[in-house]
């Protein structure tokens, strides 16, 4: 019988490919036989014996996974990234009697630009793994047609796991503070780069003064993207952009704002959208990827009306008819029905 092991980050930091092992790892409990997380951070705050951080940085700790995990016993490995470029690094590693499913977390992947890292990926690594769980319908044509995967191993699995814990209260007392100014807020979160398009939010605050902004920023910055937009909120009270902060806080954030909006120009899901219509919250977003059923989805060419959606949505009520202990519980057996596969 094959182990059942899930190499994935988990929080902190706070992204895509974090909150769905955290979350998957919440759902599962024992039914995994162990979590490798291949990216230390001083910041980790899960605890479990089955739990191991390399104590090397990626993609060093590769080797430290190959040493202490695929010379053991044979077992399947769940590999969570969110590039095609991630999986170069394993052209050298030996895969011996494991076998290897992968998830990929960014929607819109591309072959790595450079011959040996394509040729790496190509040649190398495609053929090692045994199962592709695509997250999207793009993401199932591209391994298909792109990566020239069989179909036969090509799976279409959406890697949204709902909330199943209620969010605790906000803590943080710059926070507090904001939000107990402006008790009707719109949020929004990402890297502060041009393709998040948050200069349509602060014209929106500069138009609605009463309305509070929160932007959540994490990950790398485009120096004058973030300049521009420090310069464009000089004057304005009503504008926090605030630095990344825990899982938890950023899901008291989310259930507690009015809206929230994701004006990106470029997007992969974006598993905030699920959570906040299932939290009951409205929700604005661009049309530049499939979004969550219930989202109010606006053409990315046209930011005038997403900036008269908002406040359309901001007069709207809605309720949440969601039943989430069903969807928490589907997951979890399409999940087990996954690792099955290889239960023998």
């Amino acid at each position: 019988m094959y182990r059942k092991i899930l190499v994935a980050p988990l929080p902190d930091p706070v992204g895509g490919v974090t909150t769905y092992s955290s979350r998957l790892v919440g759902i599962m409990g024992d039914e995994l036989d162990g979590v490798v997380d291949l990216y230390p951070n001083k910041l980790k705050v899960y605890k479990s014996s089955n739990y191991k951080v390399s104590p090397l940085k990626f993609p060093y700790s590769l080797f430290w996974f190959f040493a202490k995990y695929l010379m053991a016993k044979k077992a399947v490995y769940h590999l969570n990234f969110s590039t095609v470029m991630s999986l170069a690094a394993f052209a050298f590693i030996p895969k011996l009697r494991n076998k290897w499913m992968i998830t990929l977390h960014n929607g819109a992947l591309k072959i790595p630009t450079g011959l040996i890292a394509s040729t790496l990926i190509n040649k190398l690594v495609v053929r090692k793994i045994d199962l592709f769980l695509a997250i999207n319908e793009n993401q199932s044509r591209f391994y298909r047609e792109e990566l020239n995967i069989p179909e036969s191993k090509v799976i279409l699995h959406d890697s949204y796991i709902p909330v199943f814990n209620s969010p605790p209260v906000i803590r943080n007392s710059c926070l507090l503070d904001f939000t107990d100014k402006f008790p009707k807020y719109i949020l929004a979160n990402g890297y502060v780069k041009p393709i998040y398009n948050f200069e349509i939010l602060i014209e929106f605050a500069k138009e609605n003064p009463d309305i509070g902004v929160l932007i959540i920023a994490y990950g790398e910055r485009d120096m004058s993207y973030s300049k521009m937009l420090e310069k464009q909120i000089e004057d304005l009270s009503n504008v926090c952009i605030f630095e990344a902060v825990s899982q938890s806080t950023f899901l008291s954030l989310l259930n507690g704002c009015t809206v929230y909006v994701r004006p990106n120009k470029v997007d992969s899901f974006g598993i905030a959208v699920a959570d906040a219509i299932n939290f009951g919250i409205s929700v604005v977003a661009t049309n530049v990827c499939r979004r969550y059923p219930g989202t109010i989805i606006v053409d990315v060419n046209k930011p005038e009306l997403f900036k008269s959606e908002i406040n359309r949505a901001l007069k709207i009520e809605v309720k949440n008819t969601q039943n989430l202990e069903k969807k928490i519980l589907d997951k979890k057996y399409s999940y087990l029905k996954l690792l099955k596969n290889w239960d023998y």
